[in-house]
């Protein structure tokens, strides 16, 4: 497989019985609205919120700059709670702190490390339940 092939070769998994295909690397990422809010998911009889549109969707993207949300304070708390045992504030703010968790998890998974919390990095999460955030971690949505 030529190089050009493999760079467009397409990531794809299932979510909610929907088949979803996301292609790796910025420029996809950048064509993706921002987070701006989250949406409750059942995993295994217990609940996690997870960065999303408006209208439920998870393909969406959090980086530097964005404004203070609860979608980023849900990913703040997956890395700080159940990835990487990240020291980063859970403030909402995705500044430098939060971005260099993100590098570090993309690299542990070996991904695309580019900072920018979108779908795929999202699907290989694990995240904090809602009613136990800080001591119960569930897989990947």
């Amino acid at each position: 497989m030529s190089r050009m092939t493999k760079a467009a070769t397409a990531l794809a998994f299932t979510f909610a019985g929907t088949l979803i295909a996301v292609v790796p690397g910025t420029a996809a990422q950048a064509a993706l609205p921002m987070c701006t809010t989250v949406k409750s998911i059942a995993i295994g009889g217990d609940v996690v919120e997870v960065p999303s549109l408006s209208n439920g969707s998870t393909q969406c993207t959090l980086s530097v700059n964005a404004y203070t949300s609860a979608a980023t304070v849900r990913l703040q708390r997956a890395l700080r709670y159940c990835n990487l045992k990240a020291q980063i504030a859970v403030d909402g703010a995705y500044g430098p702190q939060t971005k260099a968790a993100v590098v570090a998890f993309q690299r542990s998974k070996g991904i695309s490390d580019d900072g920018i919390y979108g779908p795929v990095t999202g699907h290989l999460l694990r995240w904090p339940s809602f009613e136990f955030p800080t001591t119960h971690c569930l897989g990947a949505f």
